[in-house]
């Protein structure tokens, strides 16, 4: 189902970026930073940093199109933020060396189509990104940081299933940026999932996740067949009511953590549809936290992998079994209609995602079905052990899988979609369904 792909969608590259970028160091060792984040009645936030040793500049990370220049306002004399070369830095005047840096950090919403949102308002309250306060020391690492985490009067700070009044001298568990919830709702227990629902969201959709995520979670265990290193958090925000009748998801997906936001104004009353769609989706990015027990290797993967993945994944446990080819045409002309007559590599390098989506989801089924019968979570079960026991995955080891079962013919067939720009991407897809089941002339 490809209702909610026309939205704002998972920052993968990002996330693996982060993920062997962000380690802390010897937890022993006194950290290399102090961030320090504490929240205003009126939603702005005090920022502020504190240095082991004087430095003259300060890498603050990508620029985000200008976000730090829209809502950061430095407060320190002698302290500004210029952006170089696509990042930001912390810079102090005529070179001298600075220690502390006090910022007021003002409520924007930059809706961001491939990057997280540094704050995310909730109502009562805001998930706060850790990863666009988190400096960079140079080489693609961050510097060892901690994090204090004050709240606003009487509300509270949650992540990684804890609740408390401050998180002081803090890190995440994953050593990795997190998202940290600060504001006054209560975290409810899903099972043993920890969510921050906003109190906004309609009735109908808390309810649908409360009788459900934690069954989501359960499903994808068995079906990738481990279980998560840790209970994973959710944070649902209901992001406006714009366009009466439009359905609009999107969400992220963190070590541990996934957050989801809605907006559109179809989310006021429940039906099938939305319903479908709130849970298909949210199985997604849940998906993504188990393939997270790997990363791309050297040479990189394409995202269709990972993102067709996640999505084939989320409807096969919805709809309770391996998709058959009919219902695929939908997905098939989403494809068709994304790539609007580039190639699914071009759409990808353009930034064109929803190709990854609509795309990446046949081409996870034609995989399952050849190598194991139409299974899409088997195949990721195959894939995740050899990409453990070869140091990570690409598109030659997805290949090499469907040409040990159905032949070096169809695997090329297979690796040539991604690279050619096809008048009629749906048709050829249909044409590898066939072939991969074993009654197409790809097979033969």
């Amino acid at each position: 189902m490809a209702y909610w792909k026309t939205l704002t969608l998972l920052a993968w590259a990002a996330l693996f970026a982060v993920a062997a970028c962000s380690r802390v160091g010897d937890a022993a060792q006194e950290p290399d930073i102090r961030i320090s984040i504490e929240q205003r009645a009126d939603g702005a936030l005090d920022l502020s940093y504190t240095l082991l040793s004087a430095r003259a500049r300060l890498d603050l990370g990508p620029s985000l199109g200008g976000y730090r220049a829209a809502s950061w306002r430095v407060e320190t004399p002698g302290l500004s933020i210029n952006s170089e070369a696509g990042r930001d830095y912390l810079v102090a005047s005529e070179g001298k060396g600075f220690r502390e840096a006090r910022i007021t950090v003002l409520p924007y919403k930059n809706n961001f189509a491939k990057q997280y949102e540094p704050v995310a308002s909730l109502s009562g309250g805001a998930v706060i990104y850790t990863g666009h306060f988190w400096p960079w020391e140079g080489k693609g690492k961050r510097l060892a940081a901690s994090f204090d985490f004050i709240p606003a009067s009487g509300a509270h700070a949650a992540a990684f299933g804890e609740t408390t009044d401050t998180f002081t001298e803090w890190s995440s568990p994953f050593h990795h940026p997190a998202f940290v919830y600060l504001g006054a709702v209560t975290p409810l227990k899903l099972g043993a999932t920890a969510a921050v629902i906003d109190p906004s969201a309609p009735d109908w959709v808390a309810d649908a996740l409360i009788e459900d995520a934690q069954g989501i979670f359960d499903g994808l265990a068995k079906a990738f067949g481990r279980k998560l290193d840790a209970p994973p958090d959710l944070f649902l925000i209901m992001d406006g009511e714009d366009e009466p009748g439009r359905l609009r998801y999107s969400g992220d997906a963190l070590p541990g953590q996934i957050e989801i936001r809605l907006s559109g104004g179809g989310w006021k009353e429940d039906g099938t549809k939305a319903r479908e769609i709130l849970l298909e989706a949210t199985a997604h990015e849940a998906a993504h936290l188990w393939q997270l027990a790997i990363r791309p290797s050297a040479a990189g993967a394409p995202d269709w992998i990972h993102e067709g993945g996640a999505d084939a994944i989320a409807a096969e446990l919805i709809e309770g079994g391996p998709e058959e080819a009919g219902p695929l045409a939908e997905e098939r002309a989403a494809c068709r209609a994304a790539l609007g007559g580039r190639s699914l590599a071009e759409a990808e390098a353009r930034g064109e995602w929803r190709a990854s989506y609509d795309c990446g989801h046949v081409l996870a089924v034609i995989a399952a079905k050849a190598v194991t019968g139409g299974d899409v979570a088997a195949f990721w079960r195959a894939f995740i052990d050899r990409a453990e026991a070869s140091g990570g995955y690409d598109e030659g080891l997805f290949l090499s899988m469907i040409e040990e079962k159905a032949g070096k013919e169809f695997a090329d067939a297979v690796g040539r979609f991604p690279r050619t720009a096809y008048a009629a991407p749906d048709k050829e897809l249909a044409a590898l369904l066939a072939g991969a089941d074993g009654t197409g002339a790809a097979n033969r």
